[in-house]
């Protein structure tokens, strides 16, 4: 069973993406920061990360650096969560290698659709 990591530092948004991962069979692991997120990824694997765009302290822009910066994690897939995407980020994501965009709240459909892509469903 493929397992994804969920970093976002609201929690409604953490436990609505853990149900619809985990109606789509998959497991769900949840972070509530950018370091949380980054210690979760050092010591297990994931088959994605989903990573909210906007969270105080690091931003999800700023974990997804220091994950591609990080040579054991440098190619790990990492989708961006985000309420609002816009030509900026989505420039800051392809420079980043960001694996997709999943509007918020998360739509199941948008969701199946993303892993499926990957191969993870």
């Amino acid at each position: 069973m493929s397992k994804i990591l969920i970093v976002d530092d609201d929690a409604m948004a953490r436990r609505m993406a853990e149900f619809l991962l985990k109606k789509l069979g998959l497991t769900a692991v949840s972070a509530a920061s950018g370091a949380e997120g980054m210690e979760k990824l050092r010591i297990e694997s994931f088959a994605m990360t989903f990573l909210d765009v906007e969270m105080p302290g690091e931003s999800g822009i700023d974990v997804l650096k220091a994950i591609r910066a990080d040579a054991a994690l440098c190619s790990a897939p990492v989708c961006f969560m985000t309420g609002t995407l816009t030509d900026e980020l989505r420039r800051e994501g392809e420079a980043l290698a960001v694996s997709g965009y999943l509007s918020k709240p998360l739509a199941a459909p948008a969701v199946k659709a993303l892993l499926a892509e990957h191969k993870i469903l």
